[in-house]
Protein backbone atom coordinates (compact mmCIF):
# COMPACT_ATOMS: atom_id res chain seq x y z
CA UNK A 1 0.00 0.00 0.00
CA UNK A 2 1.55 3.20 -0.42
CA UNK A 3 1.93 5.99 1.53
CA UNK A 4 -1.04 7.88 -0.25
CA UNK A 5 -3.85 5.64 0.22
CA UNK A 6 -2.57 5.25 3.85
CA UNK A 7 -3.02 8.99 4.81
CA UNK A 8 -6.66 8.39 2.47
CA UNK A 9 -7.05 5.28 5.05
CA UNK A 10 -6.11 7.66 7.81
CA UNK A 11 -8.60 10.44 6.71
CA UNK A 12 -11.78 7.66 6.18
CA UNK A 13 -10.40 6.24 9.63
CA UNK A 14 -11.22 10.27 11.00
CA UNK A 15 -14.24 11.01 9.07
CA UNK A 16 -15.93 7.18 10.04
CA UNK A 17 -15.19 8.44 14.56
CA UNK A 18 -16.33 11.75 13.90
CA UNK A 19 -19.53 10.37 12.05
CA UNK A 20 -20.11 7.98 14.97
CA UNK A 21 -19.51 10.27 17.30
CA UNK A 22 -22.02 12.52 15.63
CA UNK A 23 -24.55 10.17 16.03
CA UNK A 24 -23.87 9.43 19.58
CA UNK A 25 -23.84 13.11 20.83
CA UNK A 26 -27.34 13.60 18.74
CA UNK A 27 -28.61 10.97 21.06
CA UNK A 28 -27.13 11.76 24.33
CA UNK A 29 -28.20 15.46 24.06
CA UNK A 30 -31.76 14.50 22.81
CA UNK A 31 -32.27 11.90 25.66
CA UNK A 32 -31.02 14.02 28.15
CA UNK A 33 -32.76 16.87 27.55
CA UNK A 34 -35.81 14.46 27.65
CA UNK A 35 -35.13 13.79 31.10
CA UNK A 36 -33.93 16.99 32.13
CA UNK A 37 -37.37 17.99 31.09
CA UNK A 38 -38.98 15.22 32.71
CA UNK A 39 -37.15 16.48 35.81
CA UNK A 40 -38.30 19.85 35.51
CA UNK A 41 -42.22 18.88 35.53
CA UNK A 42 -41.90 16.51 38.52
CA UNK A 43 -39.72 18.82 40.51
CA UNK A 44 -40.00 22.57 40.03
CA UNK A 45 -43.01 23.11 38.01
CA UNK A 46 -46.37 20.79 38.78
CA UNK A 47 -48.23 19.86 35.33
CA UNK A 48 -51.42 20.79 37.21
CA UNK A 49 -50.49 24.56 37.66
CA UNK A 50 -47.99 25.14 34.05
CA UNK A 51 -48.59 27.39 31.34
CA UNK A 52 -48.67 26.37 27.30
CA UNK A 53 -48.70 22.77 27.65
CA UNK A 54 -48.55 22.21 24.53
CA UNK A 55 -45.40 24.10 24.12
CA UNK A 56 -43.76 21.40 25.74
CA UNK A 57 -45.72 18.73 24.10
CA UNK A 58 -43.88 20.10 20.86
CA UNK A 59 -40.51 20.23 22.70
CA UNK A 60 -41.10 16.22 23.09
CA UNK A 61 -42.48 15.75 19.88
CA UNK A 62 -39.45 17.18 17.98
CA UNK A 63 -36.94 15.67 20.42
CA UNK A 64 -38.57 12.33 20.21
CA UNK A 65 -38.30 12.70 15.99
CA UNK A 66 -34.53 13.62 16.61
CA UNK A 67 -33.96 10.22 18.41
CA UNK A 68 -36.45 8.24 15.75
CA UNK A 69 -34.42 9.76 13.12
CA UNK A 70 -31.29 9.31 14.01
CA UNK A 71 -31.89 5.62 14.58
CA UNK A 72 -33.33 5.74 11.29
CA UNK A 73 -30.29 7.08 9.85
CA UNK A 74 -27.61 4.53 11.69
CA UNK A 75 -29.94 1.96 9.86
CA UNK A 76 -29.87 3.56 6.48
CA UNK A 77 -26.28 4.24 6.52
CA UNK A 78 -25.87 0.74 6.76
CA UNK A 79 -28.09 -0.03 4.17
CA UNK A 80 -26.20 2.06 2.01
CA UNK A 81 -22.77 0.47 2.83
CA UNK A 82 -23.76 -2.91 1.65
CA UNK A 83 -25.26 -1.22 -1.28
CA UNK A 84 -21.67 0.07 -1.90
CA UNK A 85 -20.07 -2.88 -1.10
CA UNK A 86 -22.34 -5.06 -3.59
CA UNK A 87 -21.72 -2.70 -6.55
CA UNK A 88 -17.87 -2.50 -5.88
CA UNK A 89 -17.69 -6.25 -5.82
CA UNK A 90 -19.50 -6.11 -9.36
CA UNK A 91 -17.52 -3.34 -10.63
CA UNK A 92 -20.63 -0.65 -11.21
CA UNK A 93 -19.28 2.03 -13.02
CA UNK A 94 -21.65 4.25 -11.35
CA UNK A 95 -20.13 3.15 -7.64
CA UNK A 96 -18.82 6.84 -7.29
CA UNK A 97 -21.33 9.18 -8.12
CA UNK A 98 -23.53 6.40 -5.64
CA UNK A 99 -21.82 7.10 -2.91
CA UNK A 100 -22.00 10.93 -3.33
CA UNK A 101 -25.70 10.70 -4.08
CA UNK A 102 -25.80 8.65 -0.39
CA UNK A 103 -23.28 11.06 1.19
CA UNK A 104 -25.74 13.88 0.08
CA UNK A 105 -28.59 12.04 1.75
CA UNK A 106 -27.37 11.47 4.82
CA UNK A 107 -25.34 14.54 5.26
CA UNK A 108 -29.17 16.21 4.87
CA UNK A 109 -30.96 13.71 7.46
CA UNK A 110 -27.44 14.77 9.66
CA UNK A 111 -28.55 18.70 9.04
CA UNK A 112 -32.65 17.65 9.67
CA UNK A 113 -31.55 15.77 12.87
CA UNK A 114 -29.62 18.54 14.47
CA UNK A 115 -32.78 20.72 13.41
CA UNK A 116 -35.17 18.78 15.23
CA UNK A 117 -32.78 18.82 18.37
CA UNK A 118 -32.37 22.64 17.87
CA UNK A 119 -36.15 23.09 18.16
CA UNK A 120 -37.02 20.73 19.96
CA UNK A 121 -34.68 22.33 23.18
CA UNK A 122 -35.97 26.01 21.75
CA UNK A 123 -39.41 24.88 23.17
CA UNK A 124 -38.36 23.30 25.80
CA UNK A 125 -36.43 26.86 26.78
CA UNK A 126 -39.70 28.60 26.14
CA UNK A 127 -41.67 26.40 28.16
CA UNK A 128 -39.29 26.80 31.02
CA UNK A 129 -39.23 30.41 30.54
CA UNK A 130 -42.79 30.64 30.83
CA UNK A 131 -43.20 28.43 33.77
CA UNK A 132 -40.13 29.23 35.54
CA UNK A 133 -42.60 32.64 36.74
CA UNK A 134 -45.47 30.83 38.17
CA UNK A 135 -43.14 28.89 41.24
Amino acid sequence: MSNKDENREAFLRVKEKSEDDFEKNIVYISAGTLVLSLTFIEKIVDVQDSNALWVLVIAWTFLALTLIGNLLSHHVSSYFHDLCANEYDDGDENLIKNINKRNRILRIWNIVSISTLFIGITFLIVFSSINIYNI
